[in-house]
């Protein structure tokens, strides 16, 4: 008897893993080159590290408002806008 495995939830945590991998990566390493972003655009330190603490604040913020903002609309309508 042979048995068959289904690779579609597979390849879906797959999928998921590299999304998540480059999400953080893409937000986690510009932490570590502050010092060479400030001197390459000779400001202070502090002021690259604005650069990395004011989109997260935008992030923390517009996240739960659009979650409850598209709660309103059919699903049907946000796949057809975002694709």
């Amino acid at each position: 008897m042979t048995t068959t495995i289904n690779s579609a939830p597979r390849l879906g945590v797959v999928a998921v893993t590299l999304g998540i991998f480059s999400i953080v990566t893409t937000e986690i390493l510009p932490i570590g080159l502050l010092p060479s972003i400030a001197d390459g655009f000779e400001i202070s330190a502090g002021t690259a590290g604005l650069t990395m603490t004011v989109p997260g604040f935008v992030s923390a913020v517009a996240a739960p408002a659009v979650t409850v903002a598209s709660g309103r609309i059919d699903r049907r309508t946000q796949s057809c806008a975002a694709s």
